[in-house]
């Protein structure tokens, strides 16, 4: 996908100014609707610091959480629509970042990730819940339950100074994997198989680019250079006995052959970009800039789960993309802005094959999805208070969407929406705020000019209210009260995701008291324990509309030494 313009800035910790420095972490979890058999802990320790030209960070964390519970105490299933959920899993998370400073202008940096979970449950999916949400049931058989392995490689070099300019650089490498929940294809999508499938991912890129000032006191600059990434990724899937399957109700799974849900597939994208930014007067910031993008994909042939046979081949993109903005200062404390930004994608080409029988990369569409995004809003600080109010539109002549056999829609698409956030200090003690949201979208099904049905919930989220008050009645003392409100939507057309779904109401407390010799925080998730359907359990409905968390409490203790 190609960036819509403007720069990502992504800066991770750097080590201790001096010395060394510690923090050491512990904390555990539960719900009050079940504490046994929610218990969960971490344990987290990092270590940073400098010495001469080098500064280094190390950090090491594991977690262990619990079983899920709903307000009513009943244990909430893995997740069928992801990953298996959070519930029952083992984490462990190792981050190190050594730095050296070559001179006062170049900097050379590795760093390295590597995260990893494991899903550890004894409990499926009922098929057939007693009541109007899904159901947990003991007894489950996988040889292989969900969990994500990542790894991330990083070296950057940046110079402050190379003939005027600034440059920055890094190359990356990153090894991913997904295994996801199993499931039974029920409507002979994929063969009517039971399987699992697992994302398997490679990618390795960089990026180059230079910012150099065109005018004297940074009045007008120019960021401009190169990035590319080349990806080699495919989802190969476990098939099960079905006989067992269903013999078993759903809860033992023998596993009888492989296969591909998607097949192997690489991807190159390369991308060329400017961007100009131009201090007009004290009030009036221009930017403004352009990127060519070009992406290659090549699929292999394969077979789908359903025995038809795909001619894989190569398809070609390229695309054009502009940006400009501006910002202007009414006076000392507002400010309005504008922004016109094109994002270009392509669909994803290995789920669209998944359920073409006789298909062939070569009947596909050749076009991509170019994005035409525009945003107009007003900010202000007044010292104490600080507000924010925008409104945006975006319009694709080739939208995407999928129907209920995952089958690729290619339509015109818009969306719209208005998002403003408020916050204000009311004394030194305390202060109070929030955020509304608001998002729409359409598409015009059958390319008329007339934007006759809705987008499903699942892209188009209901209207989102928050609010919060935070409180600090002693030095040290910080609490804070927040709440979350989703409003009901009900999207017009017929067809998956354009149900309606019913509002609801969260609330979460957030307490922390540094005693000097450390920090204890306290978390209440669900503080009035209110029985609730997520947004995504309410669209699928059936035996996969899953409650959320009951009433949750964690607590930890912090020590820098």
């Amino acid at each position: 996908m190609g960036p819509p313009g403007g720069i990502i800035n992504i800066i991770t910790r750097r080590g201790a100014a001096t010395g060394v420095e510690s923090r050491s972490t512990i904390g555990f979890d539960f719900s009050t609707t079940n504490p046994e058999d929610s218990f969960g802990y971490s344990l987290q320790h990092s270590v940073s610091g400098t010495e001469d030209k080098f500064d280094y960070v190390a950090d090491f964390a594991i977690s262990k959480t619990g079983g899920f519970f709903d307000a009513e105490g009943d244990r909430i299933p893995p997740d069928p629509l992801g990953q298996g959920g959070l519930a029952d899993l083992r984490s462990i998370n190792l981050f190190g970042k050594l730095g050296y400073n070559i001179d006062e202008n170049q900097r050379l940096q590795f760093s390295f990730n590597y995260f990893s979970d494991q899903q550890d449950s004894d409990f499926a999916l009922s098929r057939t819940p007693s009541g109007d949400k899904a159901e947990a049931r003991p007894g489950l058989v996988l040889p292989d339950q969900p969990g994500t392995e990542n790894t991330v490689v990083n070296l950057a070099y940046n110079n402050d100074d190379l003939f005027g300019s600034k440059l920055n650089s890094q190359i990356y490498y990153r090894n991913y994997s997904t295994r996801f929940y199993p499931f039974d294809d029920d409507f002979g999508t994929f063969g009517g198989e039971v399987l699992q499938s697992e994302v398997e991912s490679e990618k390795i890129g960089g990026r180059l680019d230079f910012n150099t000032p065109l005018a004297s006191g940074d009045r007008l600059n120019l960021l401009w250079g190169v990035d590319y990434a080349y990806e080699k990724s495919s989802q190969p899937a476990d098939l099960f006995d079905e006989a067992v399957f269903e013999a078993s109700d759903g809860l033992v799974f023998e596993p009888i052959g492989t296969g591909f849900l998607s097949p192997p597939t690489e991807q190159k994208n390369l991308g060329l970009f400017a961007q100009l930014n131009w201090n007009v007067t004290d009030q009036l910031v221009l930017n403004g800039g352009i990127r060519q993008e070009f992406i290659d994909v090549d699929v292999d042939d394969f077979t789908t789960l359903a025995g038809d046979d795909v001619t894989g081949g190569k398809l070609n993109y390229d695309a054009t993309l502009f940006n400009i903005g501006a910002v202007y200062a009414l006076n000392d404390n507002i400010n309005v802005f504008g922004n016109f930004a094109q994002g270009f994608s392509i669909a994803d080409v290995a789920r669209s094959l998944r359920t073409s029988p006789g298909g062939s990369v070569e009947n596909l569409s050749p076009e991509a999805q170019r994005v035409d995004n525009y945003e107009l809003g007003i900010r202000g600080n007044w010292g104490n208070i600080q507000a924010s109010l925008a409104g945006f539109y975006s319009y694709s002549d080739l939208g995407t969407t999928f129907d209920s056999a995952f089958t690729t829609i290619r339509d015109p698409q818009r969306i719209y929406g208005v998002e403003a956030d408020l916050r204000t200090q009311l004394n030194d003690q305390l202060a109070l705020g929030g955020t509304f949201s608001y998002i729409e979208g359409e598409r015009d099904a059958d390319r008329d000019g007339d934007f006759e049905s809705g987008l499903p919930s699942f892209q188009i989220p209901p209207v989102k209210l928050t609010g919060f008050v935070e409180y600090e009645p002693i030095t040290g003392w910080e609490n804070r009260l927040q709440l979350l409100y989703s409003a009901g939507r009900d999207p017009k057309g017929d067809g998956f995701g354009l149900g309606e779904v019913e509002s609801y109401l969260t609330a979460d407390f957030i307490s922390s008291y540094d005693t000097g010799a450390g920090k204890i925080q306290l978390g209440i998730q669900n503080l009035f324990n209110t029985q609730y359907f997520p947004v995504l359990a309410q669209v699928y409905g059936g035996s996969q509309q899953y409650a959320g968390q009951g009433r949750t409490i964690s607590l930890s203790y912090s020590l820098d030494w």
